[in-house]
């Protein structure tokens, strides 16, 4: 994913980029991995991050996160650490994000957090003189916090612009809403839901049987398949969003 490919996602969602948006769905866990790795080198990627991140905390689906840290490598974990921090910080009580910190890891050998500060030794001893705790934590100097929460679109608009986040806002950034996303596509059996979304046949089960008692899905038999998909009044919604659906939720 190139900078251009992330500040476009960024914009899509609405983070503070001034670039065209992003005409694809976006997958909010693969970006925030990404933004990772090009953070150092670009300033402002890392601050749209976790501006971001400290507006819309709840939308970020922490077990898809901690799973792709399990992968990540150390400097990117380190940054991992930084930005969640600071936007955990920020947010105030942004508490779901600690999950994620869990598996963050600091640098062993500490060192500018950005590139372009590295470049310059009087920049350098400056960040190294004046780091502040929440960077110095996972190795990293920098002297000052330049989060842009005001250049954050409001949940409303995000909802609005951005469908991939519909089960997030209505059944929370968790299985149940990756559930509900991946039979959206196509009626799948609890075992190739277990299967696709990584997770144990007991806890995909779990997620099925409560949203089949909530009556957002149906069993229907393919053959010799017992599969699940979405009722009929669920997924005409679903088809509506964010124009119909989204006014009614005052969204539009």
């Amino acid at each position: 994913m190139t900078t251009r490919d992330l500040h476009a996602d960024w914009a899509r969602i609405g983070g503070g980029f001034s670039v065209e948006p992003s005409s694809s769905p976006v997958d909010l866990e693969a970006l925030i991995m990404g933004t990772l790795a090009a953070a150092p080198a670009d300033a402002r990627l890392f601050w749209v991050a976790a501006s971001w991140l400290a507006v819309h905390h709840n939308l970020v689906n922490t077990r898809r996160l901690s799973h792709s840290l399990h992968s990540a490598g150390i400097r990117d974990l380190a940054v991992a650490g930084a930005i969640l921090s600071v936007a955990r910080e920020a947010a105030g009580s942004a508490t779901q994000l600690d999950s994620a910190l869990k598996h963050c890891r600091p640098l062993g050998d500490p060192q500018p957090l950005f590139d372009i500060i590295a470049e310059s030794p009087f920049l350098t001893a400056k960040a190294r003189d004046g780091a502040l705790d929440v960077f110095a934590a996972w190795g990293y100097w920098q002297d000052e916090i330049s989060l842009r929460t005001d250049a954050i679109r409001p949940v409303q608009w995000v909802l609005a612009h951005c469908p991939e986040f519909r089960s997030r806002a209505i059944l929370g950034a968790a299985l149940e809403a990756e559930v509900v996303d991946l039979v959206f596509l196509i009626p799948l059996s609890v075992q190739e839901i277990s299967e696709v979304l990584g997770v144990t046949y007991s806890a995909a089960h779990n997620a099925a049987g409560r949203l089949l008692g909530r009556g957002w899905l149906r069993k229907t038999r393919r053959g010799r398949r017992l599969v699940l998909a979405l009722r009929d009044e669920i997924r005409a919604w679903y088809e509506a969003y964010p124009t119909e659906a989204g006014s009614a939720l005052g969204t539009a």
